[in-house]
């Protein structure tokens, strides 16, 4: 596999407040790639496309059909117990379906047969899906601890693109404008919300609830009452290429959803690039990000409901200048019907793009934008 470093470059330009505008001048903004996508710590090389993959897969995972000349070890059904992906040279993980972390504790965390587990992935994993059908779902009351580095982020990606990567044609490592390759990550929290399924409940209580967007057969549902929930860590990690539309009505995976996601949770060094719909999308809770690198995006690029009460520092947004839609749309139940309501806080920011808002305030929200450059337009 060919080595480049250009989204390395872009995460650590982003970590960098002070300089923060400065890094739209440089070309690398729009790139996904990391150091290597195709080598784990440990250096080595990932092999040419096609033929089997070299590494071998860790005790207790099935092994699968070579991605990119990697060797998949496959992940499946509902993880009910602590598991580990440890990083292994030449080793991809591929997300087979839909995969749950855990089994729903509900809200109050007494859901009867529900089950808590963490899955933890080491720095330099990557991990793939084939199909907007492969994609993973972290329940409430379990966790997502991926724990990246600068030198070795944690990939979500798709199986095209390893298989670009391990390819002769340098020219299509970055992907164009290709999205929908795989489904997305979510995670769900028993934090406030504002938008309730069950008639006559209370906003920001525990018997306030809803099912996520994009994630059917079963349902999965969020919120609660616990604004400091914690359903783990997400520090440098990419999600690439990711986003399925499940119906015409608007049902569709997000680079990444947080949904009820709690104030405990960190969310620091995290880039999604060329998603269907958008690239992260918060419905409700009190999660707080930093380090944000959003590019490429299809739909909005930074999607708020449904009573988030949070804050975003340090953010950089590249929209596509052909299929891009908002910057940032923010939406909540109109009209107010009481706390939780939305309230974005978003610093030190760049964004850029050329199609449709920049900011999209609907009913609903509200929100501070502090110290912030925007260049939009033709």
């Amino acid at each position: 596999m060919r080595i480049f470093g250009q989204t390395r470059t872009l995460l650590l330009c982003a970590g960098a407040a002070l300089a923060l505008a400065a890094c739209t001048q440089g070309e690398n903004i729009a790139s996904p790639g990391p150091s290597n996508p195709g080598t784990p710590p440990g250096g080595g090389g990932g092999g040419g496309g096609g033929g089997g993959g070299s590494g071998v897969c860790p005790t207790g995972f099935a092994t699968g059909t070579p991605v990119g000349g990697l060797t998949t070890c496959n992940i499946s059904g509902t993880i009910l117990s602590n598991l580990s992906l440890p990083a292994v040279q030449g080793v991809a993980y591929r997300i087979n379906g839909r995969v749950d972390v855990g089994v729903d504790i509900g809200a109050d965390g007494n859901q009867a047969g529900g089950a808590r587990a963490t899955l933890t992935i080491a720095p330099g994993v990557i991990l793939f899906g084939s199909s907007g059908a492969d994609h993973l779902v972290v329940n409430r009351g379990s966790q997502l601890v991926a724990d990246g580095s600068a030198a070795s982020p944690i990939v979500f990606t798709s199986a095209n693109d390893l298989n670009r990567q391990a390819d002769s044609d340098p020219s299509n490592d970055l992907g164009g404008s290709l999205t929908a390759e795989w489904g997305g990550l979510v995670i769900l929290g028993r934090a406030p919300i504002n938008r309730c399924n069950t008639a006559g409940a209370t906003p920001g209580t525990a018997q306030c609830q809803n099912a996520v967007e994009g994630v059917t057969n079963p349902d999965a549902l969020y919120g609660g009452a616990i604004a400091n929930d914690r359903s783990g860590k997400l520090e440098y990690v990419q999600v690439r290429f990711a986003g399925f539309a499940i119906n015409s009505a608007g049902n569709e995976l997000n680079g990444i959803t947080l949904a009820g996601v709690g104030s405990e949770t960190e969310i620091d060094f995290v880039q999604v690039h060329n998603n269907e719909d958008d690239g992260i999308e918060v419905f409700g809770g009190t999660a707080n990000l930093r380090h944000v690198v959003l590019t490429g995006n299809k739909d909005d690029s930074f999607d708020t409901d449904n009573g988030w009460n949070g804050g975003v520092q340090f953010m950089i947004v590249v929209q596509n200048a052909t299929i891009g839609d908002n910057v940032v749309e923010a939406s909540s139940v109109a009209p107010n019907v009481g706390p939780p309501f939305s309230d974005a806080r978003i610093s030190n920011f760049t964004f850029v793009g050329a199609r449709s808002n920049a900011f999209r305030l609907n009913t609903g929200t509200r929100g501070r934008y502090v110290n912030g450059v925007v260049s939009y337009g033709p």
